[in-house]
């Protein structure tokens, strides 16, 4: 996830609150389950411990979960993400965002735009001007 510069640190600090209210369980009422697949959490785990040696700081989560058994790796809030991380730049599918900052819109794009991968992109602002002109730059995808 790419955030700019004058509401990183707000948006950041947001994110990790809610992070940490979601429930993770293997019965009843849970937020976030099991991975699906051994291999895949082999995948996660090694994205995170990639980011975190080149510098990367989590916030929250990190881990496989401790408290139950199985396939769960904890929700997970990754930031000083670069683009020389495979988790920005490979297919992780797990309970993780890694957020980068970037000066403006554009940067933004440019970075979401040098990827071999174009699953799906959002816009999120208050400025619909902003929102409806943004999808036209971006890299064609399967959304945005």
């Amino acid at each position: 996830m790419y955030v700019v510069e004058p509401i990183y640190d707000e948006f950041v600090r947001r994110v990790v609150d809610e992070t940490k209210k979601l429930r993770q369980s293997d019965r009843g009422e849970f937020d976030v389950g099991a991975t699906f697949w051994d291999k895949q959490l082999d995948i996660i785990e090694r994205h995170v411990e990639d980011a975190r040696a080149r510098g990367a700081t989590v916030h929250v989560g990190g881990r496989r979960n401790p408290n139950l058994k199985g396939l769960y790796y904890e929700p997970t809030v990754v930031t000083e993400v670069g683009n020389e991380m495979a988790l920005m730049t490979e297919e992780t599918f797990g309970p993780i965002i890694a957020i980068q900052k970037v000066r403006d819109e554009e940067e933004a794009l440019r970075r979401a735009n040098d990827s071999d991968y174009g699953l799906n992109g959002n816009v999120w602002t208050r400025d619909i001007e902003r929102a409806l002109a943004s999808p036209n730059a971006w890299r064609p995808v399967g959304s945005a």
